[in-house]
């Protein structure tokens, strides 16, 4: 059984800046996927976009390479799984006239993957890795060089948690906080990243001590140029 443990981390208005723009980049990379579904036969494409085909079409895309790889792949994933749930729907006939996934209007969570996170061992700190091309922009456009996004919480330095995956979402208002849910399993002494090791990096969300989500985050607007 999964315990839940909340608590809130402080962004300052640079990593709030950073996680806007990939929780924007995820938004568009999500939109222009969804208008490959929906339009694929007026596009010329032979065969159905399917999850596999659109992650391996779209990883040198613009929104694709603004997020970290497993990041985009996930939303890729999520799009991919509710086109399934609205053929089944139109199968079973359990709704009159399903509609198909929505276009997103606004900046939508983001969710780290495991490759994407690291922690060391009584550390307050957790470090997300930026993509490349994300870092490039923002060092350009605002002057910010950041080559990680820091997460920094008292809990984070309890080894019996490990850590699995963050969801994030920009809210685009103040203030600079976030609630965070900590899912705890019984332990993880078994896994390759325990608290036996140096590092708690964990290669899978479950089974292991906990997987740390980052939810109903709140910052303020992006810098303007």
């Amino acid at each position: 059984m999964l315990l839940t443990h909340e608590t809130t981390i402080v962004l300052n208005k640079n990593d709030a800046n950073i996680v806007g723009h990939m929780c924007y980049a995820a938004y568009k990379l999500w939109n222009v996927c969804n208008y490959e579904r929906t339009n694929y036969k007026n596009l010329g494409l032979e065969k159905y976009p399917d999850w596999y085909y659109q992650k391996s079409k779209h990883k040198d895309d613009l929104w694709f390479k603004s997020l970290p790889s497993q990041t985009a792949q996930e939303i890729c994933k999520l799009l991919d799984k509710s086109w399934k749930s609205f053929y089944r729907l139109k199968e079973s006939g359990g709704i009159e006239n399903p509609g198909t996934p929505r276009y997103k209007k606004d900046k939508m969570p983001i969710t780290y993957m495991q490759n994407g996170i690291q922690h060391e061992n009584g550390s307050y700190n957790v470090r997300l890795s930026l993509p490349k091309k994300l870092k490039e922009y923002m060092a350009h456009t605002y002057d910010i060089r950041a080559a990680y996004l820091y997460l920094k919480n008292p809990v984070f330095s309890n080894n019996d948690f490990c850590v699995g995956a963050y969801s994030m979402e920009y809210r685009g208002v103040e203030p600079l906080a976030s609630t965070m849910r900590m899912l705890r399993a019984p332990n993880c002494a078994n896994t390759p990243y325990g608290p036996g090791g140096n590092r708690t990096r964990v290669q899978k969300p479950v089974p292991c001590t906990s997987t740390i989500i980052v939810s109903s985050l709140t910052f303020p607007l992006p810098h303007e140029n």
